[in-house]
């Protein structure tokens, strides 16, 4: 269920601050994104408008439906204060990709990791990952900015 709120979540946050989706995969514990904002809109401002949102869906659905699992949930800031989290402190991790290749390099890592996790057999079958867009050309769920993409000979 939260995977698919998930893509939703993306195509809210492009809409709110544009950015070019090349690839992304959303796992059990975490996601990867491969993407280039638009001129003016930086990485912090996306990164909220994914987070956010998924956040506080996350928060009111436990809230509703299993108020005891909120403990886990539960994190103390610095200042004492207790709030819940859906994700980990920080911004995740991300990277500037500098060239074409360095782009195709972690698409093809991020469709591969339902594959490394054992969770399918070949990336186009895990539903919540753009991999049947680039392997099968089926478009799915989330948009790929394919005119946009590097070098788009590079595709797979």
């Amino acid at each position: 269920m939260t995977a698919r709120w998930y893509q939703e979540m993306i195509a809210c946050a492009r809409e709110t601050c544009p950015f070019y989706l090349f690839a992304y995969v959303i796992m059990p514990e975490h996601v990867h994104l491969v993407l280039q904002p638009l001129p003016g809109v930086t990485m912090r401002r996306i990164l909220w408008h994914l987070k956010k949102p998924m956040t506080d869906k996350v928060i009111e659905c436990v809230k509703t439906h299993q108020p005891s699992f909120l403990t886990r949930l539960a994190d103390r800031r610095p200042s004492g204060n207790i709030v819940h989290r859906f994700w980990m402190r920080g911004g995740g991790y991300d990277r500037n990709l500098r060239s074409s290749n360095d782009v195709h390099e972690k698409i093809g890592y991020v469709h591969g990791n339902p594959v490394r996790r054992g969770l399918v057999e070949c990336p186009e079958e895990w539903p919540y990952s753009s991999a049947s867009d680039w392997i099968l050309d089926k478009p799915g769920p989330v948009p790929i900015d394919w005119n946009h993409i590097p070098d788009p000979e590079l595709r797979r």
